[in-house]
């Protein structure tokens, strides 16, 4: 069971039929933009409830807690479990609507599936003429992603909009809501701040207050500014600055303070991907960058064209997956494969070099090793990468072994986490 300060969560009764055909699934008006047709009689709402049951799906009720009345539902409508995520929809009565209700209910839905079933993203989308329920998302801190056209079967082809949010993103949206409350409270407790430093500190977080005075009795008089720090993994980490000061440039030379005092490796401020950070980096220096890939499989490559302008620094990139592709394309002696195996970082130095000779690009990287497991259950990966930069008529070349844990999506993620984190900090040190 989920609880909110108003209402519970729970899994659907087959004595809940009544309630959900008169409060919300026979309304013309509440089915107007959802994807089924509205109930016709008792028996299709009892129906689908044994449905439910029977297949066990996550549809939860939406209980009043004054009255217990169920009063609408909400799911987990699809899943894809490679990636952690999971995609959500809601229906609530219409005489529940403007009240708060939605919004309420969402917050602690999100909660549960970030903290309890440990997803990492959850996405939602609805019809472009239902901006009520759109508003629903933005104030629990979902981002509108892009428009979309999908056919359905009881609208046939609809336009909808996409949204979604992270675990990180609910977390700073938490802690914005939190920090509202304390700063904007009459008399603002230490220990309303105190949990929300908890909060964020069991979640991965550093938390640090500026510029605050205390009384005797614990109790702050006044706060200007409070600085968050996620630290991220390879210690690719972001800053948010939370608070009421407008001396930016003050308070930027106080964070330079504070990640020179925990020395941590800060990127920039916001919600960033270590790919963004890439791909900035050799657009600012005006570089491009090639990729042989064996063990990933052109994950680097798709990874990097996630960002917007990626096109201005990619140049060519092969996947090499087998013995003959890295002989035939990059040039490695097949003595070498024989002698030291493909695994090895003897092969992974000749396929960077032949890429090299290939591309011109000024950053060539190889990977080549094993991403261990399956598509579900966790196993050992290891693999050799080579590193290979062009700059100023200067050659560096840096090489990486590492070993990694889990499914073959994680080992593969890990492994282009980890080299772009290695081609960042070598750029840092050279350029």
């Amino acid at each position: 069971m989920i609880n909110t300060k108003r209402f519970y969560l729970r899994k659907f009764k087959i004595t809940d039929a009544i309630a959900m055909f008169n409060n919300w699934a026979s309304d013309d008006e509440v089915t107007k933009y959802l994807t089924w047709q509205s109930h016709r009689n008792v028996e299709v709402s009892k129906s689908f409830i044994q449905y439910l049951i029977d297949t066990n799906k996550t549809d939860l009720a939406i209980c009043d807690r004054a009255t217990n009345e169920v009063i609408g539902a909400i799911s987990n409508v699809k899943e894809n479990a490679d990636f952690s995520a999971c995609e959500i929809g809601y229906c609530l009565s219409r005489k529940y609507w403007n009240q708060g209700v939605m919004t309420e209910v969402l917050d602690a839905y999100l909660d549960d599936l970030f903290n309890n079933k440990n997803y990492k993203v959850v996405e939602a989308e609805h019809m472009v003429e239902n901006a009520a329920s759109g508003a629903v998302m933005i104030k629990c801190g979902f981002r509108f992603n892009y428009n979309a056209e999908i056919l359905t079967d009881k609208h046939g082809w609809i336009n909808v909009k996409h949204y979604s949010i992270t675990k990180e993103e609910y977390l700073m949206h938490k802690l914005q809501l939190l920090l509202n409350n304390f700063l904007n409270s009459r008399i603002p407790l230490f220990s309303t701040l105190n949990q929300t430093i908890n909060y964020l500190s069991n979640n991965g977080y550093l938390v640090n207050v500026v510029n605050t005075i205390c009384d005797s009795k614990v109790r702050y008089k006044s706060i200007d500014d409070v600085l968050v720090i996620k630290k991220s993994e390879y210690n690719i980490n972001s800053y948010y600055f939370i608070g009421k000061s407008n001396k930016k440039e003050l308070f930027k030379k106080y964070v330079n303070d504070f990640l020179c005092t925990n020395q941590l490796f800060i990127i920039s401020e916001g919600n960033v991907s270590i790919e963004e950070v890439l791909v900035k980096m050799l657009i600012k220096n005006n570089l491009t960058i090639s990729f042989a890939e064996s063990c990933t499989g052109g994950l680097m490559a798709a990874t990097l064209i996630n960002v917007s302008g990626a096109s201005s620094v990619l140049n060519e990139s092969y996947v090499t997956y087998s013995n003959n592709a890295k002989n035939k394309i990059l040039g490695v002696n097949k003595n070498t494969i024989d002698e030291f195996s493909v695994y090895s970082k003897e092969t992974a130095f000749e396929m960077a070099k032949g890429l090299s000779m290939v591309s011109k690009s000024n950053v060539c990287v190889s990977i080549t090793g094993l991403a261990g497991g399956s598509s579900y259950h966790p196993g050992d990966g290891s693999y050799h990468s080579c590193i290979i930069v062009n700059y100023n008529n200067k050659e560096v070349i840096i090489e990486l072994a590492k070993h990694e844990k889990g499914t073959r999506n994680d080992v593969r993620r890990k492994q282009v986490n980890y080299v772009f984190y290695q081609i960042i900090k070598a750029l840092r040190e050279i350029l």
